[in-house]
């Protein structure tokens, strides 16, 4: 299944969001029709995985937004703890392979802070529903405790306190039977757990970071949108919502984590092919078509599934070049201006390195390049059809410019005689290009030569007659010499 998100959902050609899916069966339920109690079959279906990793380093007070990390933590399985004095059973991460949550978990990792060493450490958070305060204890002083199921305590530092992280997760059965509670795939502390998480609302962090006593986070005001396509429908909207919020108090990110469920024709063939990513911004989701428009220059990559954490499964086939270059079909419009495109074609042209490494230069590969060439050409030829030379003509001059630009600082010492020679030899040549590779001259190079001499000649009659002789004489010498 190929995942697509926007360029503005993408940092150095990878999407910043993590798409995963679940195949799995809807447990049987029961329904009442026409007064009848029945019991309908399990049926198959199709959970989508979103997660957004958010990062909160710059946020020094709730009007600082969060931004999108441009690292983002991956999809994954249970990840152990590796905390200083964690048990081998404490998770640090639950696995994001869950179907469902009834409830929306709210969980934290990483270390208590204090401005002053000791053995006892305040600490505390809340959001909505959720309020903690509790106390991390330290065999030593110390201003760094890690928050460690065997280090907290309750508020009053006797009583035993519930972790603030994960629980492993249940297992993922066959089958679910009839009634099945979802909640046993919530991983927080009942404490921790929550009907949703508010868009928007303020998590407080007390005791939890180096940078002040205590943090005020304002939730993120963006949300991802999804949309499905599969082989009979394109463009299906489904509702995403968030179930689990975890937080790392160590490398100050906030990872969200967003399920969207779809009922399937069957698991093996489910008739997904691609899912469409967007993101809503304070409660405005982006129409299909605004989205469409930024994936030319978007990411297509494979969703992530079970199965691609096993070390021996088969990779799967490579699809995403191919819904890529799908979307090329349609207009695209460049991002560039036309003085930066006539700058990049002038480097190409002047082949003073490896193509990708003067792309690469300019802040493209080449399919990123090949889309602004593209743009670019389309709308001097729509121009030029319409009578309007004018964007090739200013293209034209750019180009030359920007050549000129790339000169060496042993060119323009030539002689008249050696410019002569070599203007001769240029133009009389079947294929000039061989000419001046035996002089290990550019044609940029050439270009730029000619251009100088001609402005000079056009200011400077004499020259310019001057110029006319000696061609005519060398031209008669090499006559007269294939002639003896």
């Amino acid at each position: 299944m190929i995942v697509a998100q926007p360029a503005s959902l993408c940092h150095e050609g990878a999407g910043l969001l993590q798409v995963g899916v679940l195949r799995w069966m809807l447990p049987p339920r029961e329904v009442v029709v026409d007064g009848t109690g029945l019991t309908m079959a399990a049926e198959p279906a199709m959970t989508f995985v979103v997660k957004a990793t958010f990062s909160y380093a710059a946020c020094a007070s709730p009007d600082d937004e969060m931004t999108l990390s441009t690292e983002p933590d991956g999809l994954a399985l249970d990840v152990p703890s590796e905390l200083p004095g964690a048990e081998e059973d404490e998770i640090a991460y639950p696995s994001d392979f869950v179907p469902l949550k009834r409830m929306c978990d709210l969980l934290v990792t990483g270390h208590a802070c204090a401005s002053r060493p000791a053995t006892r450490l305040v600490a505390g958070f809340g959001l909505g529903a959720v309020s903690r305060a509790f106390v991390v204890e330290s065999r030593m002083p110390a201003a760094r405790v890690p928050l460690v199921r065997a280090a907290l305590r309750a508020r009053d530092g006797a009583s035993p306190a519930e972790p603030v992280g994960p629980s492993r997760t249940s297992p993922f059965p066959e089958e679910h039977g009839l009634g099945f509670d979802f909640t046993a795939y919530n991983t927080a502390p009942a404490s921790q757990q929550q009907a949703d998480i508010p868009r928007g609302a303020t998590l407080s962090l007390s005791g939890l970071s180096e940078r002040a006593e205590t943090l005020s986070l304002k939730l993120p005001a963006v949300a991802p949108v999804l949309w499905v396509d599969t082989t009979e429908e394109r463009g299906i909207p489904l509702a995403l919502d968030c179930d689990t919020l975890w937080v790392d108090t160590d490398r100050e990110l906030l990872v969200m984590v967003y399920r969207a469920l779809m009922q399937v024709p069957s698991l093996d063939l489910d008739g997904v092919v691609q899912v469409t990513l967007g993101l809503a911004r304070d409660d405005v989701p982006p129409t299909l078509d605004e989205v469409q428009r930024d994936l030319e220059r978007g990411v297509f990559e494979a969703a992530i599934e079970l199965q691609d954490f096993d070390d021996e499964a088969a990779p799967a086939p490579e699809l995403s070049m191919f819904a890529k270059y799908a979307v090329w079909e349609r207009p695209v419009a460049p991002s560039i201006s036309l003085a930066t495109y006539a700058l990049i074609s002038a480097a190409l042209a002047e082949g003073s390195g490896p193509r990708h490494e003067i792309l690469r230069a300019h802040g493209f590969d080449e399919d990123g390049f090949l889309l602004e060439e593209r743009g670019w050409l389309t709308a001097m030829s729509e121009a030029a059809v319409k009578g309007d030379t004018e964007p090739a003509t200013r293209y034209g001059e750019l180009f030359v410019e920007a050549q000129d630009g790339l000169a060496g600082p042993n060119e323009g010492k030539e002689s008249l005689e050696a410019y002569v020679a070599l203007k001769v030899s240029v133009e009389d040549a079947a294929d000039p290009t061989a000419a001046l590779a035996e002089r290990q001259m550019t044609l940029a190079a050439w270009m730029r030569m000619d251009r100088r001499w001609m402005r000079r000649a056009l200011a400077d009659a004499a020259l310019d007659a001057e110029i006319t002789q000696r061609a005519r004489t060398l031209r008669a010498r090499h006559q007269g010499g294939e002639e003896g």
